[in-house]
């Protein structure tokens, strides 16, 4: 073979290792995704992205280790899910952060993977609802006493419906197509795959088995639901990986984005190494040429298509903007300055107090990897503990910025030592007893009794006009918890618990929040100036907002503090295959 020849085989070679290692790590953005990557009952979990409750499952769907093969090109699966159904039917919800409108003019792809294990008789299928009442369902269905594909559009009364097939393998990889337009018809598309005998396509296909059209459904679904149905006991139907987006590319392959920085990096490659191999006279450089190109290509792609998929958490939460940012990375003592990230003026810096706390201080280690790889590994934390007259506590003072009377967000990480008692986390609430003469209260982040979060807001600052929202849930002592709180007026009052919606209210919600001259805003108090409800713990990451976060940048909030970033991974990969190359050269 040529020289010329030689060089082209190692390119091509070279070009096929990168593009294999492009397609076993990439993931495209999903607007939502759940592996089912645990155990247990599905009840009450929160695994994957873009859900803003966690699972409702009613009567007996249970996680399970089973982890279903998926035909060629769809993502790899993790965990699964089995639905044990009797002769009722059964099913699982869970809300969605953002809602898939229907007059948007957006198209939608949702998948999953279906397993029945040879059940001769029963249904199950994937719907997407809005609360509105229309709703949309694709799966396998028992019509006339045979099980086929169907694929269902409703208003809430009307209903369009397809059987597009007979189910012919047990073991199925659905895909269904929402084309919404202005006017509220909408489009809903279905293909099937057989695990077994069959690859999903990487490009979408020009044609899909089913397809069924209604009009009027001006609505957003927001909620997804799993739903199935046996005719005989302990028949079972397993699902898994149900992923939402925009594109084809979101089921089956990496973003196109992706590929066209691949390929523009693979041709300067390979246009490089064919120059460098001509000139050269050797097999062996050849080999060494393509496994350094290999590794040069593979490496700067995933660093590329994954350094900047996962951001850290100090930028994810800069990124929306927020009126103060209190990192509370200081060290020192009495009077420390405690500063404001969000701003460059410092007008909303505070100071930190520490009086008859024992064991209290600055520079106690906050939430670190590798539970939260999204923080530096010396990231620190303030330790407040309870004193008699003088607590310790941040004292930001009351500008005008914080001040707020209409929309807004608290947010902070909290590791709680004690659950006796009502504390602030961030504060602008002040009491009319022990010294202050005037009722002066706004808004609070708290833990109420038992470590259970807390969010307040008050009309006019006295306790006759002050609107609480509680949550039912206990945060564990001894361990770190995000915590968000929202308000958005007359419409909704908002808990958050990392990263999920935890409470909400939409009734009898205040259009203001009461604008105080006189009270401070704190972090680790509320209530009273000396005798306060002060935290008892750590206080990490508090931040303020004049708007109301979404569930979708919460839940970004905290899976940029608890998912590792891949580029971290993809520079040690990339780093391991060119020290490899580089010792092979040199033992040639």
């Amino acid at each position: 073979m040529s020289q010329h020849g030689k060089s082209l085989v190692c390119n091509v070679i070279a070009v096929v290792v990168s593009f294999s290692l492009m397609c076993g790590i990439a993931r495209a953005e999903l607007v939502a995704y759940d592996g089912f990557g645990t155990s247990g009952s599905l009840n009450g979990t929160s695994t994957g992205t873009g859900f803003s409750s966690s699972w409702t499952a009613v009567d007996a769907f249970t996680l399970s280790g089973f982890n279903p093969t998926l035909p060629g090109n769809a993502p790899a699966a993790s965990g699964g899910c089995a639905g044990l159904a009797s002769v009722a039917t059964i099913s699982a919800s869970r809300d969605l952060s953002s809602e898939l409108s229907s007059t948007s003019g957006d198209t939608w792809y949702v998948s999953f993977n279906l397993d029945s294990f040879g059940m001769p008789q029963g249904w199950f299928r994937a719907e997407l609802h809005s609360d509105e009442g229309p709703w949309v369902a694709f799966g396998d269905s028992y019509t006339d006493r045979l099980r086929q594909h169907k694929i269902i559009i409703s208003d809430g009364s009307n209903i369009a419906d397809d059987l597009p097939g007979l189910v012919g393998s047990n073991t199925l990889y659905y895909v269904m197509k929402l084309v919404t337009q202005a006017n509220g018809t909408v489009d809903a598309y279905m293909n099937y795959y057989d695990v077994a005998a069959e690859s999903l396509p990487a490009t979408e296909p020009a044609a899909w088995a089913g397809h069924v059209s209604l009009s009027g459904l001006n609505c957003g679904f927001d909620s997804v639901t799993f739903k199935g149905r046996s005719y005989a006991d302990n028949d079972a139907e397993y699902f898994d990986e149900l992923r939402i987006g925009t594109t084809w590319a979101d089921m089956v392959v990496p973003e196109p984005g992706t590929l066209v920085l691949l390929v523009c990096g693979l041709i300067g490659l390979l246009a490089y190494a064919r120059r460098k191999n001509s000139v050269k006279r050797h097999w062996n450089w050849s080999w060494k040429r393509t496994v350094n190109g290999t590794a040069v290509a593979a490496g700067a792609w995933l660093v590329l298509a994954t350094g900047a998929a996962r951001a850290d958490y100090v930028s994810t939460v800069l990124d929306d903007n927020p009126v103060a940012y209190w990192r509370l990375n200081e060290t020192g003592g009495d009077e420390t300055t405690m500063h404001d990230s969000a701003t460059d003026d410092g007008d909303q810096s505070g100071t930190w107090h520490i009086r008859e706390a024992g064991d209290a201080g600055l520079g106690y280690d906050g939430p670190r990897p590798s539970a939260y790889p999204g923080f530096e590994a010396d990231n620190k934390a303030p330790r407040l503990l309870w004193g008699r007259t003088q607590p310790t506590y941040v004292d930001i003072g009351n500008p005008s910025e914080l001040r707020i009377t209409g929309a807004l967000t608290l947010e902070a990480w909290i590791y709680a030592e004690a659950d006796d008692h009502a504390y602030g986390v961030v504060s602008k609430w002040l009491g009319n007893n022990y010294g202050n003469p005037t009722d002066d209260r706004s808004y609070t982040l708290m833990v109420n009794d038992g470590n259970k979060p807390g969010f307040w807001v008050c009309v006019d600052g006295s306790l006759d006009t002050d609107v609480r929202l509680y949550s039912d849930t206990a945060i564990p002592l001894g361990a770190w918890a995000h915590l968000v709180g929202v308000f958005v007026p007359s419409q909704s009052m908002r808990l958050y618990i990392n990263g999920q919606l935890d409470k909400e209210i939409t009734e009898d919600v205040p259009g203001t929040i009461y604008d105080s001259d006189n009270a401070d805003v704190w972090i680790g108090m509320m209530q009273q100036k000396e005798r306060g409800f002060n935290f008892k713990g750590r206080i990490d990451e508090a931040a303020i907002y004049d708007l109301a976060l979404s569930g979708e940048r919460i839940a970004a909030h905290y899976a940029a503090a608890t998912i590792p970033e891949p580029g971290t991974i993809a520079l040690l990969a990339s780093g391991l295959i060119g020290l490899l190359a580089y010792a092979w050269r040199r033992r040639k």
